[in-house]
C-alpha cells in the first residue's frame, strides 16, 4: 500500500542513520515545545495577567512559541513532492499571512500559576494546585478556573479535571474527560458587560480549545455549538478565529484495493461574530465562475492543471477556492483566499485542505468532486 507519510518517514530515518553512522555523531534526544511533557518542577509567579501591546497584539519577546506552530509544522511535513510550483510557490500562507501582520491573537495573556490561595484551598488534592483567577463578569469580584496538576512543565499542565468557582466559591466541574494538557498561557477578551477567556490545549495529539465566561452569575462555555477540536483564538474585540483540525489534506487510494482514505492533517481558519455571547458564523455560499466574475475578476487561469476547483464567497466578501491535484498517492487539496481591490480578486493566503460552508458539519461539502469520493 501506498503511503506518503510512511515513505517520507522511512526516507528521512534513514538519512538520519547515514549521517550519524558516517560521522560518528552522538544525538540528544529533544522535545518539542508543544510534545511529549518533559517534567520540569518550576517556580511559578502569583500573576496571572501578561499585558498586552497597545495594539492587543503581543511582541512574543519571551521567546514562547507562536500560536500557529502546530500549523508551519504541518505545512512542512505534509506537503507532497509532486505539488504543483506554478500553484504554490511564491504564495503566502495562512501562518505567514498572520505573523507578518502580526495578528496572532488579540486581548491579554493570562496564564495559569501555581501556589495558594482562597480558591485552590477549597480543591481537595495530592498534587500541585494550579489557579487562573479573573473577573469575567467586571463586577468587580473574582472568579478562577483551579485543576491539579498530575503532571506539568513551563508551557502547561497534564490534568484530570477542571473546576470553576464562581464568586460565591461554589465549585462546578467543567472538564473531567482525563489527561488533557492546558497550556499554560490563555487569552482574555475584556468587552463592556463580560469577558471572555480561552482554555486551549491538547487532547492526546489533538488540539483543543475552549470559550468561557460568567454570565448570570453561572460558568458558561461560549463554543458549546463548536467541536471541541482545534484551538480558539480572539482576532478582535468581536471576532473569533477557530482554527479546525482534521484530516482533509490527501486523499490517498490503495493500489491494491482502489479503496481510498483521508490523511494528513489540516489547519482550517474559520471566523466567527461575537454577539450577546453567542458565535455567529461568517456564512459562505457556493458559486461558479460566471457568478466569481460578475463581482469582480477572476484570472481561472491559474487553476487550468487542477482536477476540480470550488468557489464558496463568504458574507465578508472573501472568497475561498478550494482546488485539488493528483499524485502518485491519490489528491492534494488546497485553498487559496482572495479579497476585492480595485474590482479584481486579489490573492491573500493559502491553506492545505478544504474549506467547507460550515466547519461543525463537515460531511456537507457541496463540491461535487469531494461528493463522488465518498
Amino acid at each position: 500500500m501506498k503511503n506518503r507519510f510512511l515513505i517520507k518517514n522511512i526516507i528521512l530515518l534513514l538519512g538520519v542513520y547515514f549521517l550519524v553512522g558516517c560521522n560518528n555523531v552522538e544525538m540528544e534526544e529533544t522535545v518539542s515545545a508543544d510534545g511529549p511533557i518533559e517534567i520540569v518542577y518550576l517556580e511559578f509567579s502569583e500573576q496571572n495577567v501578561q499585558d498586552s501591546t497597545s495594539e492587543g497584539t503581543s511582541e512574543n519577546d519571551s521567546g514562547d512559541e507562536l500560536l500557529f506552530d502546530e500549523m508551519e509544522n504541518d505545512e512542512a511535513s505534509n506537503q507532497s513532492e509532486n505539488d504543483s510550483k506554478s500553484l504554490l510557490d511564491g504564495k503566502v500562507s495562512f501562518v505567514d499571512y498572520m505573523t507578518d501582520n502580526n495578528l496572532d491573537y488579540y486581548g491579554e495573556i493570562v496564564c495559569f500559576a501555581m501556589g495558594e490561595n482562597v480558591f485552590t484551598d477549597m480543591l481537595d488534592s495530592k498534587y500541585d494546585k494550579f489557579s487562573l483567577v479573573l473577573d469575567l463578569d467586571n463586577d468587580g469580584i473574582e472568579e478562577a478556573f483551579v485543576c491539579d496538576a498530575m503532571e506539568y512543565d513551563e508551557k502547561g499542565i497534564l490534568i484530570d479535571s477542571i473546576c470553576f468557582f464562581d464568586e460565591q466559591m461554589n465549585m462546578n466541574v467543567i472538564m473531567n474527560e482525563g489527561y488533557l494538557y492546558i497550556k499554560m498561557e490563555q487569552y482574555l477578551l475584556k468587552n463592556d458587560l463580560y469577558s471572555y477567556v480561552t482554555l486551549n490545549g491538547y487532547n492526546g495529539i489533538d488540539p483543543i480549545g475552549f470559550i468561557y465566561s460568567y454570565i448570570d452569575d453561572k460558568c458558561a462555555i461560549i463554543t458549546d455549538e463548536l467541536l471541541q477540536y482545534g484551538r480558539k483564538y480572539f482576532v478582535s474585540s468581536d471576532e473569533l478565529l477557530w482554527i479546525r483540525s482534521g484530516y482533509m489534506n490527501c486523499y490517498d487510494i490503495d493500489e491494491d484495493t482502489d479503496e481510498g482514505f483521508w490523511n494528513g492533517r489540516s489547519f482550517i481558519p474559520y471566523f466567527y461574530k461575537i454577539e450577546n455571547n453567542e458565535l455567529f458564523l461568517i456564512t459562505a455560499e457556493e458559486k461558479n465562475i460566471n457568478e466569481i466574475n460578475e463581482i469582480a475578476v477572476f484570472n481561472i487561469d491559474d487553476y487550468t492543471d487542477a482536477e476540480s476547483v470550488q468557489f464558496l464567497l463568504r458574507e465578508n466578501g472573501e472568497l475561498e477556492v478550494n482546488y485539488v491535484k493528483s499524485d502518485f498517492f491519490g489528491y492534494n487539496f488546497y485553498s487559496d483566499i482572495y479579497y476585492i481591490e480595485d474590482n479584481e480578486w486579489v490573492y491573500k493566503y493559502w491553506v492545505h485542505g478544504y474549506y467547507v460552508p460550515d466547519p461543525v458539519n463537515y460531511s456537507k461539502t457541496d463540491w461535487e468532486f469531494i461528493e463522488e469520493l465518498k
